[in-house]
């Protein structure tokens, strides 16, 4: 099996959520692109392979597991260089492969100081702490709010953006918590400021829109937590 990352365009991250589509869907088409071009080297070897969407397999617990990175507050994998602004596809194939391992990166200790996601997620959707769940120690996200203001405001992101690994990098965030025991660019507008889509309006630190109780329950939405 292969994990492949491919990191997101830096410009039109930090503009999410007005940009966050676009953005997704840029480099989504040329991850699965590559992806597909390394199954054809394979098969031009001899070797049985075969590109995997996303609904075949859960990427993010192979990457973990393969050292790509760790699991942050907000559900995605976090890489050294570019936090979450990643995308990940997946390909299964006999060729021999030298295997990867989980790597500590000190990832967890920063991102559970850090919670700027948990503080701007528009419909407070990510908790505080990690818990126990079905015997795995994780975030559990209200995934019926986060899924709702996902469809209804340009893909949101907000969790994404908003992360100072994924703006700054790793090796920044910690040296600066080194130096000075605090998260780089946290309490910043250039960090936790986001453009609203459904208002207009640009949210600063310590702001966040104020959205009706409807919101999280649209029409015809059918959502499901199971």
């Amino acid at each position: 099996m292969v994990i492949a990352v491919l990191e997101q365009n830096y410009e039109s991250t930090q503009a999410i959520p007005r940009a966050g589509l676009p953005a997704a869907f840029d480099s989504e088409a040329e991850s699965l692109e590559l992806t597909v071009r390394l199954v054809r080297f394979l098969q031009a070897r001899g070797y049985r392979a075969r590109a995997h969407g996303k609904m075949d397999a859960q990427t993010i617990p192979f990457a973990i597991a393969a050292g790509l990175g760790q699991l942050g507050l907000n559900r995605q994998l976090l890489t050294p260089a570019a936090g979450s602004r990643c995308r990940l596809t997946m390909l299964t194939t006999d060729a021999p492969l030298a295997m990867g391992d989980a790597v500590d990166y000190g990832l967890h200790g920063i991102c559970d100081r850090c919670q700027v996601c948990v503080h701007r997620c528009p419909v407070g959707a990510i908790p505080k702490r990690r818990k126990m769940h079905r015997g795995v120690e994780k975030i559990k996200i209200n995934q019926k709010r986060c899924f709702a203001t996902v469809a209804q405001a340009d893909g949101c992101a907000v969790c994404m953006k908003v992360c100072p690994v994924q703006r700054y990098g790793l090796a920044a965030v910690l040296s600066e918590f080194a130096h000075s025991g605090r998260i780089l660019g946290r309490g910043s507008d250039q960090l936790e400021g986001y453009d609203w889509p459904l208002d207009g309006r640009h949210y600063g630190p310590g702001e966040r829109p104020r959205l009706p109780i409807a919101f999280h329950d649209p029409p015809g939405f059918g959502f499901r937590v199971h």
